[in-house]
């Protein structure tokens, strides 16, 4: 079992340099050097335009630590705010790592042809306070297309900024550990034993909880529910990478099974009666989304 690197794309275009720009530099580096003094490697790739380019260059082309991003004293500089050389910097990185992107406004280059990240496991978008309403949002689609279906992409608006080291250690604190499991399947923060994604599996292991009584069938339920609506916000992203991926494909497959069994226990359990309940409202829900997606 290792422990997933983290990479901090750290915005350094003109627009960032207002009077939080200081406080916002502090607040990064005591993150990153929190998650350091934890067992985690941190690392910052800067962007924005030719001097941040030069910064790098400096550095040989890599990543800058993060002892060397806090001592660099690195202001904010160029006219331009170019993101794709950053994710071109750690689009062959050996080791699952979380991103966290740190940004204000608008990219002024084609987010659309950004490069794909194999090894990320997961997107932070952080609005400083001065941001413009919805930043994160904007980019959502962009970025997710640039990794796999089942990357959590957690935006973190300008009005919960002050909330950012909260947000991204709690989450980190309980995702920050990867394993290569023979026979298992990771999606989202679930790892489960792969042979659950065939429906005949499924059934025999809801039936077996279901004689277990009540208090197992919630726990089990529970957990089910997280996929379905780990797929749903992935889905709400980018649908059409959502429909493609294998996530997508394994739990929908389950889909129809899951409702009638649970149908059939729908008076005398109520973790069944919540099962069915949302199984039924996210078929419905992809059903219309697909036929957007077909028009």
């Amino acid at each position: 079992m290792e422990k997933r690197a983290v990479i901090i794309h750290f915005d350094l275009s003109a627009s960032m340099d207002v009077a939080g720009f200081n406080p916002l530099v502090k607040t990064i580096i005591d993150l990153g050097t929190k998650l350091q003094n934890r067992g985690t490697r941190v690392h910052v790739s800067l962007f924005g335009d030719r001097e941040q380019e030069a910064i790098h260059a400096n550095f040989g082309g890599r990543l800058l630590t993060m002892n060397e991003f806090a001592n660099g004293n690195y202001r904010p500089d160029g006219g331009s705010t170019k993101f794709r050389p950053s994710f071109e910097r750690t689009k062959q990185f050996l080791t699952p790592y979380d991103a966290i992107i740190v940004s204000d406004g608008d990219f002024t280059d084609k987010t659309a042809k950004l490069a794909f990240q194999d090894q990320c496991r997961t997107v932070f978008f952080v609005a400083p306070p001065w941001s413009s309403l919805g930043v994160e949002v904007k980019h959502a689609k962009a970025i997710a297309s640039s990794v796999y279906a089942n990357v959590p992409y957690i935006g973190i608006a300008s009005e919960k900024y002050p909330q950012l080291a909260t947000i991204v250690e709690e989450f980190l604190n309980e995702q920050q550990f990867f394993v290569r499991l023979l026979g298992y399947t990771t999606i989202g923060g679930y790892t489960i034993p792969s042979n659950l994604l065939a429906p005949t599996r499924m059934l025999e292991t809801f039936n077996c909880c279901h004689e277990q009584g009540e208090k197992q069938m919630q726990v089990f339920i529970k957990k089910i529910l997280g996929l379905f609506r780990y797929l749903e916000e992935t889905a709400k992203l980018n649908f059409e990478r959502c429909i493609r991926g294998d996530e997508f494909r394994n739990l929908m497959s389950l889909v129809t099974p899951l409702i009638k069994i649970s149908q059939s226990h729908l008076e005398t359990n109520s973790a069944c009666q919540q099962l069915y309940g949302y199984l039924t409202k996210i078929l419905d829900n992809f059903g219309q989304e697909y036929q957007k997606f077909c028009i």
